[in-house]
């Protein structure tokens, strides 16, 4: 059993990543307290003057890993929201006060947009896409935002990078022999703590079926 992942952290740090030419033009906040109003309308009302920042220089964006098909013909429905594709994995919706975007990570560009584009759970360790992932962190191994980012890549793909792990070359195979040998020891406490639980359930289930016993109840039969 896998614990469930924390996505946001490593978006946040792929976004950075990928913003790095233009960090000096942009504020980039990990978490923004909500007040009552909905945060854009908030942001664009909380100013000097009224109109001071005009509702067409704001933008709504939504990341996904899949195209989102039930949410969009809801919207083309009830509010006659119109969906276009500007590249791939890049759509914009249409109809809104404020401008609206949807970028979903799997359709994105690899060239254009390696990090975010990895953020899926199906990548496998003899893609182009995970060798070019790879030298990239080479290069910055020492940045935090790499790392975090890495780290949820390699997370949300264990599965296929223990089974690929053979078939990388040996520079790759050094490259993340500690982050390798790290996940191993997780899996290997979450399976020793999976199994202690059991343990300790089927312990409760056989008290709880001698007290019942005891008090003359009925006693379920388990199902097979």
């Amino acid at each position: 059993m896998q614990s469930r992942l924390q996505w946001h952290p490593g978006f946040f740090a792929a976004l950075q990543i990928e913003f790095e030419e233009e960090s000096d033009l942009l504020i980039f906040e990990n978490e923004h307290p909500l007040g009552t109003k909905p945060r854009t309308c908030f942001y664009q009302s909380d100013t000097e003057r009224v109109g001071h920042i005009s509702p067409d220089e704001l933008t709504l964006t939504f990341v996904c890993s899949h195209y989102p098909h039930k949410l969009l013909r809801h919207l083309k429905s009830s509010r006659h929201i119109s969906v276009s594709c500007q590249e791939p994995g890049i759509y914009y919706l249409s109809g809104d006060p404020f401008p609206m975007q949807l970028l979903v990570t799997a359709q994105l560009s690899h060239r254009e947009n390696l990090w975010l584009s990895s953020l899926r759970t199906n990548l496998r360790a003899q893609d182009n896409t995970f060798k070019n992932l790879a030298q990239s962190y080479e290069a910055h191994s020492l940045s935090n935002k790499y790392k975090s980012a890495m780290d949820l890549i390699m997370r949300a793909n264990w599965t296929n990078m223990k089974e690929g792990k053979q078939q990388m070359c040996d520079a790759i195979r050094e490259l993340f022999a500690e982050e390798f040998e790290e996940y191993e020891q997780r899996m290997a406490q979450m399976e020793h703590s999976i199994t202690e639980k059991d343990q300790l359930l089927a312990e409760q289930r056989a008290e709880i079926t001698r007290l019942k016993k005891l008090l003359g109840q009925p006693v379920p039969v388990p199902f097979q």
